[in-house]
């Protein structure tokens, strides 16, 4: 995959991520992975109830639990460049 494929894909992902997070198989998804994580973040072992991508995000839909981890704020934060801040943003 070139860089202006890479761009094309983070434009799309960012246009339609919000509406994907709202979707059933993202909550399904997601509700596995807190139940494997037992709603404690991977790093510090907080409790919490989100789950964000850790491998690549233009595969949206596709994903495996395995690209998945539950993670509370203050971890997701650390673990996050600004890049992925702005592609990903923290559920309010």
């Amino acid at each position: 995959m070139n860089k202006e494929q890479i761009k094309y894909l983070r434009k799309k992902l960012k246009e339609n991520y919000f509406e994907y997070i709202k979707t059933n198989y993202w909550k399904k998804l997601q509700e596995k992975i807190l139940a494997r994580d037992k709603h404690m973040c991977v790093d510090c072992q907080a409790k919490t109830d989100k789950a964000y991508h850790v491998t690549d995000y233009y595969i949206l839909t596709n994903e495996e639990i395995d690209y998945c981890v539950s993670l509370c704020d203050d971890c997701f934060d650390r673990r996050c460049t600004s890049e992925l801040k702005e592609l990903y943003p923290k559920w309010d």
